[in-house]
């Protein structure tokens, strides 16, 4: 799994971040037909914070992209969280997270 850290600013547009989906040989999924998964939980059993709503934006390669809006990073609360990404084969089977690790969620300085 890839870690790492997202700093979003609550209110403002996130993104994008591109993801390639590799397995533990750092071996390319292609992602013909798959389907990707992605949250933000203050813990694994954690309320739902927000979904990512992740998109395979290159399905040969295993690309992943996420962005957010300003509305959807409004309704995060700053603090500390955590997220990651999953994907899921076309027969069902869910692997191991991909990507993921801390989330900071603060408010920018400026306030326009």
């Amino acid at each position: 799994m890839t870690i790492q850290k997202l700093t979003i600013y609550k209110g403002l547009t996130f993104g994008p971040l591109v993801i390639s989906a590799v397995d533990t040989a750092g071996a390319v999924y292609s992602l013909s037909g798959w389907s990707v998964h992605a949250e933000i939980r203050r813990n694994p059993d954690g309320d739902l914070l927000l979904n990512l709503n992740p998109l395979i934006t290159d399905e040969p390669s295993g690309e992943i992209t996420i962005e957010l809006s300003n509305s959807a990073t409004d309704t995060l609360s700053t603090g500390f969280a955590e997220w990651d990404v999953i994907v899921q084969a076309p027969g069902g089977q869910l692997l191991p997270p991909i990507a993921g690790g801390p989330v900071e969620v603060i408010r920018a300085n400026t306030q326009p």
